[in-house]
């Protein structure tokens, strides 16, 4: 193991278990250093947390290398495996760990990347938790088999259609917001309910499912003290769930179950609090030629258009996702082809043009419904500041909203949805409300980045949001007050986009001036970055010290706001509020830069101010938050760049099984020849014998196809041989070219002979009728199959009118064995397009990792060399 290999391996093992205690199994001694450098603990007896299991994978399904008191604790596995498999490594490390009592832990997807589990098929890294099944008396393990069809536990599932299951409930859990009440709708056998609990900040999580012995089963294996299940059929399961009581829904593969899916959908809309979430799946158009969904446990069948219908009819539908598990409809034929796995964010507009083999799509019950009950804030519990951050139910007519439109990350994400919500709310909010506040704001933000700030509607906006400012400063609300705030600094930001400097500088100064203390110290994050502006915009103008005024007071106002109480960013001792602790380090973050910005004018001579407008622009666009951002974007890039590279990788797989596919068709297809060839009499020897070489040529073909696939699988586990695994590669895709046309010549010498055959046939009558059986076999690959076969028996009684049909036959063969020859030819062209896409995977790849290597060690201070490998 290189040194590059173990920092990656220990930076996956740490990113999976974090800090704790952890066991070395196998050969993962030689972690122990790169470990301990992350603060793990490596200890050689004495309690631990987890293991870590380097080993290969005949060890690991014998069991051998897993100690004994690994039990009860989650283990990362590092399998290696040399051996030719059709299989792909990770099913079969699956397999094996569940056999010895494991489950998939649920983080498995978020922490390897659903599109790359298979990426390599000679190295696996997987994580499981230790957990056993517990069955009913009288239960066993078969019966999980023979529950299969309607009832799966996929984290005890091996296989890429269990993963694609998982990562349905992983994506739920990144959208749960903490504390809701959350409702598992058909919940099988509960490992879904243990994915959101594992990974979500849920408070309370409720199974429900029709079958008695799943539930009970989702009971003795995933109950907790969160967790619980219940027996039921939907929809009638949820007239004991109150109104407006559950914050989010999941319902997967449920809506083509049921027999009236908008009496479901209308039900869970009852259930749901206003601004609550549903997360739902469906199958994508799996109708086969009737029109009709081939499962008899399918009742409708989805796609795109449809469940977007469905659910617009009781939600606002906000964001959508394209997965399959390995194949799905392609192309303007809509054929169900062989994909990669794959799970892709899908904006709406684009998603009716999106292949995929299920749609999981996000929606929102309006914030603006009326409830049958009160607010209840679930979200920031247990504030002990004594300003109003969160007191939401005390000061908006509908408290809903805050958290459905203005928060981030929890508001609604798709923009046209966010917008049309918040132009409703200032359509319909009560005058000078803290509502409509929020909702000019949201308005005003997607104006000014959508559309800009000139035009008739941003006039309107502007009118509107004076006339709100005029009566709103004075307000007893808080949380109107604090709109306020808000809006004067996105009305100075309008002002200035329009030239409008000196209307500009008024309302930054507004932002400035405002008392906020009372209110929240967090709005000193506004203060800083308006005071700030005003600078700039002064400086601009020539005005240099002016814009030092402007930053000095700037400046005062965000030490007012960080020398506030502590628990007014804090919140909670006990569950700190992270967000207003994030504005906190803004403030501070804006300060500095407001000391930047006077340090920059009065450390320069007025003929500097070139000089000092360049250390200016520095100021304004290197923020906290705007490095934040470019980080995440980069994180974000690099990401996708990884997962395009498993999916070419996956493709590539794919294409070389395809070709194995192809050659064994054809070779099918020879083998009928050559049996029609033997059963023609010792005088077809020769051709015979030019068969079984054309039969030993293709199967040189396909053992080549197949250790192309296995090499294409090497190169992303050992990215430090990819130069030569290509030069391989490539000498056997030269080989196998000539090998092909060597192929295609026999084929030649082939026909010859079968048409020597074929005159032998005509002269030999009583052999016809031994004859007939392989000539309709050979006809079946046409659609005048049944007409040839009736020809060919009337040929029978009339000698002379059956010579003539099996001449037709004869040159029907002769086209087809044209089409193997063709066939052929297509196979050659695929394997250059195979290499020359093997070499910009293998570039890209190469990029991606000297890049990720030069932001490391440039995040580190070092200058890192060049590297061509892991």
């Amino acid at each position: 193991m290189t040194a590059d290999y173990l920092e990656s391996l220990g930076e996956a093992v740490f990113n999976a278990l974090g800090v704790c205690r952890v066991g070395l199994a196998g050969d993962a001694a030689a972690l122990a250093g790169r470990l301990a450098a992350r603060g793990m603990a490596c200890p050689a007896a004495g309690p631990r947390d987890a293991w870590v299991i380097v080993t290969t994978l005949d060890e690991l399904v014998r069991g051998e290398v897993i100690p004994v008191d690994a039990g009860a604790h989650p283990a990362f596995v590092v399998c290696r495996d040399a051996a030719e498999a059709t299989a792909p490594l990770r099913a079969r490390v699956e397999a094996a760990m569940i056999g010895h009592g494991y489950i998939k832990h649920p983080a498995t997807t978020e922490l390897f990347g659903y599109a790359r589990l298979d990426a390599s098929n000679t190295e696996c890294w997987a994580l499981f938790d230790y957990r056993p099944p517990v069955f009913a008396d009288g239960d066993t393990p078969d019966r999980l088999k023979r529950e299969r069809d309607l009832h799966s536990d996929m984290l005890r599932e091996a296989g890429v259609r269990s993963d694609a299951h998982v990562v349905r409930y992983q994506l739920a859990a990144t959208l749960v917001r903490p504390g809701d009440t959350v409702l598992d709708a058909a919940c099988g056998l509960g490992y879904g309910s243990h994915v959101l609990a594992s990974l979500s900040p849920a408070a309370r999580i409720t199974g429900i499912d029709l079958s008695d012995w799943a539930v009970d089963f989702a009971r003795r294996n995933y109950a907790s003290d969160r967790v619980d299940f219940r027996c039921g059929s939907l929809p009638e399961a949820l007239d004991e769930v109150a109104d407006a009581s559950v914050d989010f829904v999941v319902s997967l593969e449920t809506l083509e179950h049921v027999t009236d899916p908008q009496a479901l959908l209308a039900a869970f809309e009852r259930v749901l609090k206003p601004g609550g979430r549903i997360f739902v799946s469906v199958p994508n158009d799996w109708a086969d030629e009737t029109g009709e969904d081939p499962n008899p446990h399918h009742l409708h069948v989805y796609d795109w258009a449809r469940v977007r219908d469905e659910l617009a009819a009781h939600f606002v539908v906000e964001s959508a996702w394209s997965l399959t598990a390995s194949g799905c409809k392609t192309g303007a034929d809509r054929v169900w082809r062989p994909q990669p796995r794959k799970l892709d964010a899908v904006g709406l507009d684009a998603a009716a043009a999106t292949e995929g083999e299920w749609w999981l799509v996000c929606a929102s019950k309006s914030p603006l419904v009326d409830a049958p009950r009160p607010y209840d804030e679930t979200i920031h519990t247990g504030f002990e500041g004594a300003t109003h951050l969160v007191d939401f139910a005390e000061h908006y007519d509908r408290s809903w909203l805050v958290h459905a439109m203005v928060e981030l990350p929890w508001r609604i994400r798709d923009k046209s949805a966010l917008l049309a919500l918040a132009q409703a709310v200032v359509a319909g909010a009560r005058a000078g409300s803290a509502d409509l506040g929020a909702g000019l704001t949201v308005t005003g933000w997607r104006m000014l980045e959508d559309a800009g700030p000139a035009g008739a509607a941003a006039d309107d906006w502007l009118a509107r949001v004076g006339a709100y400012l005029d009566a709103g400063h004075a307000d007893a609300n808080p949380h109107v007050r604090r709109w306020c705030v808000s809006l004067d600094y996105l009305r100075a930001r309008f002002l200035e986009a329009r030239g409008d400097a000196a209307g500009a500088d008024a309302a930054y100064q507004a932002v400035v001036d405002a008392d906020v203390l009372h209110i929240t110290p967090t709005l000193g994050t506004k203060q800083a970055d308006a005071a700030l502006r005003a600078g700039v915009l002064a400086f601009r103008e020539g005005r240099a010290d002016h814009a030092v005024v402007r930053w000095q007071a700037g400046l005062d106002a965000a030490f007012r706001c960080l020398r506030a109480d502590a628990l007014e960013f804090v919140g909670n001792r006990s569950k700190p509020f992270i967000f207003a602790m994030n504005d906190l380090v803004e403030i501070a973050d804006g300060a500095t830069r407001l000391g930047n910005a006077i340090r920059a004018v009065t450390s320069h001579r007025p003929d500097e101010r070139m000089t000092v407008a360049r250390l200016l622009g520095g100021v304004t666009q290197r923020s906290l938050r705007s490095a934040l951002g470019e980080l995440q974007a980069r994180v974000g890039q690099l990401s996708a760049d990884l997962d395009r590279h498993g999916e070419a990788l996956a493709t590539a797989q794919s294409l070389a099984e395809a070709r194995g596919a192809q050659v064994e068709h054809l070779q099918a297809a020879l083998d009928d020849a050559q049996a029609l060839a033997r059963q023609r009499g010792g005088d077809q020897h020769e051709l015979i014998a030019r068969l079984d070489q054309t039969q030993a040529a293709l199967e040189e073909i396909q053992a080549l196809a197949r250790a192309r696939a296995d090499e294409v699988a090497t190169l992303t586990a050992r990215l430090d041989m990819t130069q030569a695994a290509l030069e391989d590669v490539q000498a056997l895709a030269t080989a196998r070219s000539g090998e092909t046309a060597a192929v295609s010549a026999r084929l030649d010498q082939t026909q010859a002979a079968l048409e020597e055959t074929q005159r032998l046939a005509i002269e030999r009558d009583a052999e016809i009728r031994r004859l007939q059986g392989a000539i309709e076999h050979l006809q079946g690959l046409v659609a005048e199959r049944d007409a040839t076969i009736r020809s060919l028996e009337a040929a029978v009684a009339e000698r002379d009118a059956s010579i003539g049909r099996l001449d037709v036959a004869v040159a029907e063969r002769d086209m087809r064995l044209a089409d193997q020859a063709a066939h052929i030819d297509a196979l050659t062209a695929a394997v250059a397009a195979a290499d020359e896409e093997t070499r910009v995977w293998q570039g890209r790849h190469t990029e991606v990792v000297n890049s990720r290597a030069w932001r490391a060690a440039s995040a580190l201070g070092l200058t890192p060399k060049p590297s061509g490998g892991r």
